[in-house]
C-alpha cells in the first residue's frame, strides 16, 4: 500500500498530526525498501557484484552492511561492544551480524595491537568496495529526487530533517 501519493497525504487517512507524521515515517521506510530493491538489482547486474550477490543473496543485506559500513567507515577499528552500541543492538545480535559479514568476506576482525585481548572489526577491501557502490548508489537516488525540490523547499526539508534528527537523539536514548 502507497502511502503517500503525489507527495501528500491523502485527505481523510490521517486526522491529528502524530498520525501524520507516522503516516510520513512509514513513507520513508517505503522509500529505503524502494532503495534497497533498486540496489539490489543494480549490483545483481555490476559485473563486480554479479557473482557476490548471486551467491551470498547480498540483496537481503545491503541495509545491514550499508549501516555496518557507514559506522566502521568514520570509526575504523571499533571493539564489538563499541559497534553493538553504535547500531543501538544488543551484542548478541552485533556478533551475529558481524559473524555473516566476516564469513561473505565483507568485514575482518582483527587484535588490538595494544591488548591482543580486545577484538576489533573493520572493512575488508571487498566490504569497502561493496558500502562505497551502495553509498554512492544511495547518493545519486537522493540526488534524483532532491530535484524534484526547489533550493528554497531544500533548505527548509533539511533545517526540518536537522530538527527531527536531533529530537530523535535527544528522545530515543
Amino acid at each position: 500500500m502507497e502511502i503517500l501519493k503525489n507527495g501528500s497525504i491523502p485527505q481523510g487517512q490521517a486526522e491529528t498530526v502524530e498520525e501524520q507524521v507516522k503516516l510520513v515515517v512509514h513513507g520513508f521506510v517505503q522509500v529505503w525498501n524502494k532503495f534497497e530493491e533498486t540496489i539490489a538489482r543494480e549490483m545483481a547486474a555490476h559485473p563486480d557484484f554479479k557473482k557476490s550477490a548471486r551467491e551470498s543473496h547480498f540483496g537481503a543485506n545491503n541495509d545491514i552492511l550499508f549501516r555496518v559500513g557507514t559506522v566502521l567507515n568514520s570509526s575504523p577499528g571499533l571493539t564489538m561492544g563499541e559497534l553493538s552500541s553504535a547500531l543501538s543492538v544488543p551484542l548478541s545480535t552485533a556478533t551475529r551480524i558481524v559473524d555473516s559479514l566476516v564469513d561473505h568476506g565483507y568485514l575482518e576482525r582483527f587484535s588490538d595491537s595494544e591488548d591482543r585481548r580486545v577484538v576489533r572489526v573493520r572493512l575488508t577491501h571487498k566490504g569497502n568496495k561493496v558500502y562505497k557502490f551502495i553509498d554512492a548508489r544511495i547518493a545519486e537516488h537522493v540526488a534524483e529526487l532532491a530535484s524534484n525540490l526547489s533550493r528554497d523547499e531544500m533548505a527548509t526539508l533539511m533545517k526540518l530533517l536537522g530538527k527531527v534528527a536531533f529530537a530523535a537523539k535527544q528522545t530515543l536514548k
